[in-house]
């Protein structure tokens, strides 16, 4: 068995060989005894010793060769295993010893040793092995302590390479792990390193044919007899030996860790490979929860996700509900109230029908042609206001579903083509329309539904203005992007309890506006804020009203 420290005597007996040579002094009178260490030092004497004689006896013996005997000294070689540790002197004197007595001596010095030597060995063993756990636990606990696969294959390597290191030192060291291949086999890659690139390099190719293999075995291994390889830059690398050790768990080998020292430095060990066996066995097991976190991790953050993303969706949805609750209320009470206007509105035309009916079944073959023929423009007057009351709820009903393109409006022609429409209105309330801008400003809208807001104002203007009625017709830019549109009649002005119920659906106004039935208004106001924009009233008692809308520039 080898050591790594010098052999001693004084290291190895101590106190022991006082104990020993003493009884062999008494046994031996006239006789000197000495004990020195390999390197000729006296290490203790006992007996008779002339000061002369000790001195030659110390300097003299320079080699352990019981064979080159001097006059009146016995050499006698003593062994710690393989390796020379002392040499045991025996001086006649005047003493009548024989050589059989050294040699007695020698052989109780030399089961001594023997027994230091066993019991120092089981000691080494016992601390080196506690140490050895002691530093595998360590290594343990840092490597399980890692959640994140990506930072266990660098950490093991610096254990490993901590481990190993304990004696001699490892150069080179490469962290492989399985992957599949994109021809649906397993091959694999090397997740980390350490030591010069170079020898990192050379380590792969060197081990290129023999990973796979290695892989499939899943058995530690010490490869030595390694060919020479030269790496890019043309310098010679050789390896004096290579240790590996599985990455296994109880299911599969997820990789292995290679371990390799050049030549010079001395073969790896069965305690090398054992060690490096169980620091694999514990990095396989803690990469392995690593990824068993990381997928949970991912699926949880993913549920999270989800789970977000469901919430955001059911919060918009319940938000929509909301909103649809909202318009549906809304339109419940504007139903009610349509219904209740509508049903008004139509009880006078149809009482009109009813009663003319009534006299032309009674009286037709006695009325006069005048007044015959008062009956029936009465009834088709009844009729037109009926269709229009019709007409305007389509029109409202179709603004509420259909989506119209915004498109720059010819404004100058859409105000001709309402003044041609309402030709008969105009003529028969003797109205006056006063058109301001010599040009229009171009905005953004649908040209037929404006073209119902114009014909509104227009008709609530000539019909509730003044007498005759007066119209102002005009636009004014705004600074926010949008002009305004309005019309001004000289009517007799609205009060703010008016104004602020004007634009509400179905909602009739004191004055001779109850004589309208509620429609056109709400309608305008649906149409300008589908194409983005307002309406408005401003007016004064006594001093007419100016009806406006918005819309965006162009």
């Amino acid at each position: 068995m080898s050591y790594s420290e010098p052999l001693s005597l004084h290291r190895l007996l101590k106190r022991q060989a006082i104990l020993l040579l003493e009884p062999f002094e008494a046994l031996m009178p006239g006789c000197g005894l000495a004990l020195l260490e390999v390197d000729g030092t006296l290490f203790v004497k006992a007996g008779s010793w002339p000061q002369t004689a000790l001195t030659q006896a110390v300097t003299g013996v320079s080699k352990h060769d019981p064979s080159s005997q001097e006059l009146s000294y016995w050499r006698y070689p003593l062994w710690a295993g393989s390796q020379p540790a002392g040499t045991l002197v025996v001086y006649q004197g005047t003493g009548t010893a024989a050589p059989a007595a050294g040699q007695a001596l020698q052989r109780c010095l030399q089961l001594l040793l023997d027994q230091v030597l066993e019991e120092r060995e089981i000691v080494n063993d016992t601390l080196h092995r506690y140490r050895e756990l002691t530093l595998l636990y360590r290594v343990g606990e840092t490597i399980g302590a890692a959640l994140n696969p990506e930072l266990i294959p660098p950490l093991v390597l610096q254990e490993s390479q901590r481990v190993i290191q304990a004696d001699v030192g490892v150069e080179v060291g490469v962290f492989v792990l399985r992957r599949p291949s994109a021809a649906g086999q397993e091959d694999w890659e090397s997740k980390a390193s350490f030591g010069p690139p170079e020898q990192v390099t050379t380590l792969l190719e060197t081990m290129q044919e023999q990973i796979g293999e290695l892989l499939e075995s899943g058995r530690p291994a010490i490869i030595t007899n390694l060919p020479d390889r030269r790496n890019q830059a043309g310098h010679i690398s050789a390896y004096s030996a290579i240790l590996w050790a599985p990455l296994k768990t109880p299911k599969r080998v997820l990789g292995g860790i290679l371990l390799g020292r050049l030549v010079g430095q001395p073969e790896f060990t069965a305690s090398d490979e054992k060690l490096l066996t169980t620091l694999a066995l514990q990095s396989a097991l803690a990469l392995e929860n690593a990824q068993l976190f990381a997928q949970t991790d991912e699926k949880l953050a993913q549920r999270i996700k989800d789970l977000t993303e469901e919430m955001a969706k059911r919060q918009e949805a319940e938000q929509a509900l909301r909103q649809y609750m909202l318009e549906l209320e809304t339109r419940n009470k504007e139903l009610d109230a349509f219904a209740h206007t509508v049903a008004h509105d139509l009880q006078g035309p149809l009482a009109t029908f009813m009663g003319y009916a009534s006299i032309l079944q009674e009286d037709w073959a006695t009325l006069p042609a005048e007044q015959l023929e008062k009956v029936l423009q009465t009834i088709l007057q009844g009729g037109r206001k009926m269709n229009n009351i019709v007409d305007e709820l389509l029109l409202l009903a179709s603004v509420r579903k259909e989506e119209a393109q915004r498109v720059p409006l010819d404004m100058g022609q859409i105000i001709a083509d309402v003044q041609r429409r309402l030709d008969y209105m105009i003529e028969k309330y003797g109205a006056e329309i006063i058109i301001l801008p010599d040009s229009w400003p171009v905005a953004l809208g649908y040209a037929p539904w404006v073209e119902e807001v114009w014909a509104n104002y227009f008709s609530n203007a000539i019909k509730y203005g003044g007498q005759p009625p007066r119209l102002e017709v005009g636009a004014t830019p705004q600074v926010d992007e949008s002009v305004c549109f309005w019309v001004r009649d000289n009517g007799s002005g609205l009060t703010l309890d008016e104004q602020d119920r004007l634009f509400i659906p179905f909602t009739k106004l004191s004055q001779v506006r109850a004589k309208g039935h509620g429609l056109g208004l709400s309608i305008v106001q649906r149409i300008v804020e589908k194409l983005g924009g307002q309406v408005g009233v401003e007016s004064q008692i006594g001093q007419g009203s100016l009806f406006y809308f918005t819309l965006p520039v162009a």
